[in-house]
């Protein structure tokens, strides 16, 4: 199943970050602007100002913010891809999806709801109107 302008390839982010087998990262934000390739575990909040490929044995529990996404491995929380997301054959997701294009391979498993926006999903800040006084 894939809707959107054009999927990603499973193969096609440079990876500057690789989180191994064996690794436990927990904290309220993992974050950063560098590609990450993650087969260890994420328990925290997932920011990055750049591309996320959570591989066969990798596992993130919380939402995810990120520009395009592969999963390989599972993700428990909310997911948001300001470009593409592909749920690769042996991938997971439970939790929402947002995203511009998505595709399910064949045996990738997604529990939630979808969302498809037209355009890339732009990082909102809080704006307070500040009365006269």
């Amino acid at each position: 199943m894939a809707f959107g302008k054009k999927a990603i390839q499973e193969e096609e982010f440079e990876t500057s970050s690789i989180i191994e087998s064996g690794i436990l990262i927990e904290g309220q934000k993992f974050s950063g602007s560098s590609n990450v390739l993650v087969r260890g575990i994420i328990k925290s909040k997932v920011e990055l100002d750049a591309d996320l490929t959570v591989d066969f044995e990798g596992l993130i529990e919380g939402e995810v913010n990120c520009n395009n996404i592969i999963i390989r491995g599972k993700i428990l929380g909310n997911v948001t891809a300001n470009g593409s997301l592909l749920i690769a054959n042996e991938g997971a997701i439970t939790g929402d999806i947002s995203c511009t294009t998505l595709e399910v391979q064949a045996g990738g498993k997604f529990i939630g709801s979808c969302n498809q926006v037209a355009e890339p999903v732009i990082k909102r800040k809080e704006l307070k109107i500040v009365g006269e006084g």
